[in-house]
């Protein structure tokens, strides 16, 4: 797993802490859904500093790829 994975992982991970356990997305972190689908369901439920930090880790790890 590259650096920038693991570190949204954790980033991930870390905002978690804030989500309630009812939530839609909180049930997909602690399912380990795609990170496709914890960001449909952040997005739907507003946490927004979430789909932020997936998207900062799915462009790092794209461009870990293409190197």
């Amino acid at each position: 797993m590259t650096d920038v994975i693991q570190a949204t992982a954790e980033q991930i991970r870390t905002l978690r802490q804030r989500i309630p356990n009812d939530s839609k997305t909180a049930q997909a972190i602690d399912r380990d859904a795609p990170w496709e689908q914890i960001y449909a369901s952040a997005e739907q439920e507003g946490f927004r500093e979430l789909c932020a930090t997936i998207c900062l880790g799915q462009r790092g790890a794209q461009q870990n790829a293409g190197e």
